[in-house]
């Protein structure tokens, strides 16, 4: 199976962390997903491209749900360890978006 991806979540107007996909709320009814929503799904990450309703993650032919793949994109309060240049953090308290970068002066997660 190959999965759309995106090099970065920063052109999302905003961001939301779901949890784990889910068709159906407690009640049986159809969860809606807006543009910018993020789940986890058979060990990936997705974040919803547009709307979206009763459509898998990894079965989506039209690109309603993105793979976060490559980088990791960690969604958390707390600052990540162990990352690598390139990955992505959502921090959940703040909202802010961050990148980790090595450069010439050193590794740290810059605001995007």
């Amino acid at each position: 199976m190959t999965y759309t991806s995106i090099k970065t979540i920063s052109d999302f107007e905003k961001i939301a962390y779901r949890g784990d996909f889910r068709v159906n709320d407690k009640r049986g009814n159809h969860i809606l997903y807006d543009r910018g929503d993020i789940v986890l799904y058979e060990g990936k990450t997705f974040i919803a491209n547009k709307m979206v309703s009763g459509v898998f993650p990894s079965f989506d032919k039209e690109d309603r749900w993105y793979c976060l793949a490559g980088n990791s994109i960690f969604v958390q309060q707390t600052t990540p360890i162990g990352n690598s240049s390139g990955d992505e953090w959502f921090n959940t308290s703040t909202g802010k978006i961050y990148r980790y970068l090595k450069d010439g002066s050193g590794e740290q997660w810059v605001e995007i």
